[in-house]
């Protein structure tokens, strides 16, 4: 007999947890944590549910080093085309350095405003200007895809959001036919018509 619980059961256990609807979000997210220092097969279960929703919330206790932190682990996975793409704007990233799990491949949902905050706060930190925020944008999106990300939510109430412009309406690597998208109108036609761009 086993010593260890099935995947399964603490994934059912864990988002029995993350889904309590009696308790505090920042509760939830803790008691998710602290099954992080279980063991391996607690953590591995706890950060996919974790990472799962990274970039769809913006909670107050998110700092400013949070989301630089979170960019950073995603842009490890970047391939040679993109670093060198990177290279070109003086942003050198460091991917020789192994992650312990291939983090973009847990998450789901994107709250576009959350993840162009998490960027904004990245290149400001990283290379004082904004000068490079679509970049960093296109190729987050592209790692995320890249990485076997199974994107399920897309939300934006971006007015001025274009896709055209941060490069995303041009790569077919993107699933943006399968995403359940939310947000104005403008932003639902942008993705119908993406096809259109370029």
């Amino acid at each position: 007999m086993s010593n260890h619980t099935p995947s399964e059961i603490l994934n059912s256990i864990f988002l029995e947890i993350y889904n309590d609807r009696f308790l505090p979000y920042n509760q939830k997210i803790h008691y998710l944590y602290n099954c992080l220092l279980v063991n391996r097969l607690w953590c591995k279960n706890a950060i996919s549910l974790l990472w799962s929703i990274v970039f769809a919330f913006n909670l107050k206790k998110k700092t400013s080093k949070n989301r630089i932190t979170i960019v950073d682990t995603c842009l490890k996975f970047i391939n040679k085309e993109q670093q060198t793409e990177l290279l070109k704007f003086g942003i050198h990233i460091d991917t020789t350095t192994p992650s312990l799990f291939n983090y973009p491949s847990f998450i789901k949902d994107i709250k576009f405003e959350v993840l162009l905050l998490d960027v904004r706060d990245w290149t400001f930190t990283k290379h004082s200007f904004d000068a490079d925020r679509n970049l960093i944008l296109r190729i987050l999106l592209e790692v995320l895809t890249e990485n076997g990300t199974n994107l399920v939510c897309f939300v934006s109430d971006h007015l001025s959001l274009d896709l055209c412009d941060i490069g995303i309406a041009e790569n077919e690597r993107l699933p943006l036919k399968e995403l359940t998208i939310l947000g104005n109108k403008n932003v639902k036609n942008m993705f119908e018509h993406v096809v259109n761009c370029g």
